[in-house]
């Protein structure tokens, strides 16, 4: 026989006592839902014969019609329906950060690696770093001058951009870097914008080695410190005019472009030459990394 469980819902099966029809009127047969664990008082209803007249065959039973009522008991208590609202939030809240896994490797791959960017980005910050070490070498001593003017005479003018002197006056003699500061501010940072240059170059050149092994290309970051490199870089194209002006020789700006148009003063001009190259790539990669779609014919 079946009923309904009134508080899950759940169709339960269960057999009837033996001897339902000594039973009396109001008894009510408990069975227990395997779902929910409520008692249930179900009454039962004696078998009502029907008036209609079926031809009898050999082993065939008469059929008999009943009717049951389920009745909860009062003492049986209710399951709250919370649970399942529960469990579906559950359910749903674990779903939602596989979808959001998903969502992200999609826009990975959707975008193109930033690899090429950041190595050109390394190649400028490292050429400046290297004009650097150049021109650090040769005042030393380490590179010999004699040989590199009758050489490689267009070499003489790299002194212009070492930024490692500088840097080891300020750890050696603090006190006459704020002398200097103090005496003439403008010649003080014109001295030190080869080291200004040299750090950030190097700065920029370990961010694009890290940024290359993320296969990621920062826009914003590469385009500032191209815009900073690039005015470092025309400014030290300007030092030997302004030291110039310092020491009391006027000379007219045009006969200062003249003159490094020379080839003994080219390479002052290809330091500011590489700062504006800089920029222009810098410029040319605002473009987003993400890849086309083509279009289905």
């Amino acid at each position: 026989m079946y009923t309904r469980c009134p508080s899950c819902g759940a169709e339960i099966s269960f057999e009837p006592p033996a001897n339902r029809e000594r039973l009396p009127e109001d008894y009510k047969h408990r069975i227990r839902c395997p779902i929910c664990g409520v008692t249930i008082g179900v009454k039962l209803n004696k078998p009502i014969f029907a008036q209609t007249t079926y031809p009898v065959y050999a082993n065939q039973p008469v059929p008999v019609q009943t009717a049951f009522e389920p009745v909860l008991s009062p003492s049986a208590p209710v399951a709250p329906p919370v649970q399942r609202r529960r469990q579906t939030i559950v359910t749903t809240t674990t779903q939602q950060p596989q979808a959001k896994t998903k969502t992200k490797k999609k826009a990975l791959s959707e975008k193109k690696s930033g690899v090429g960017r950041n190595i050109l980005m390394m190649i400028f910050s490292l050429v400046f770093v290297a004009l650097s070490v150049v021109a650090y070498l040769l005042k030393i001593g380490t590179i010999p001058k004699d040989i590199v003017a009758e050489s490689y005479p267009w070499l003489i003018n790299i002194s212009f951009a070492d930024g490692i002197s500088p840097i080891e006056m300020m750890i050696k003699n603090f006190d006459y870097v704020k002398a200097l500061f103090s005496a003439d501010l403008g010649l003080a940072i014109v001295t030190i914008v080869p080291s200004v240059l040299f750090v950030l170059a190097g700065l920029n050149f370990i961010v694009a080695f890290i940024s290359a092994i993320g296969k990621k290309y920062g826009r914003a970051y590469n385009l500032l410190m191209s815009v900073i490199l690039c005015g470092l870089a025309v400014t030290v194209f300007f030092i030997p005019y302004i030291m110039l002006q310092k020491a009391g020789l006027t000379i007219p700006i045009l006969d200062y472009f003249k003159t490094c148009a020379t080839v003994d003063g080219c390479l002052i001009y290809c330091i500011a030459g590489w700062g504006v190259l800089q920029l222009f790539f810098a410029l040319c990669f605002i473009k987003s990394l993400k890849r086309k779609k083509k279009k289905r014919a």
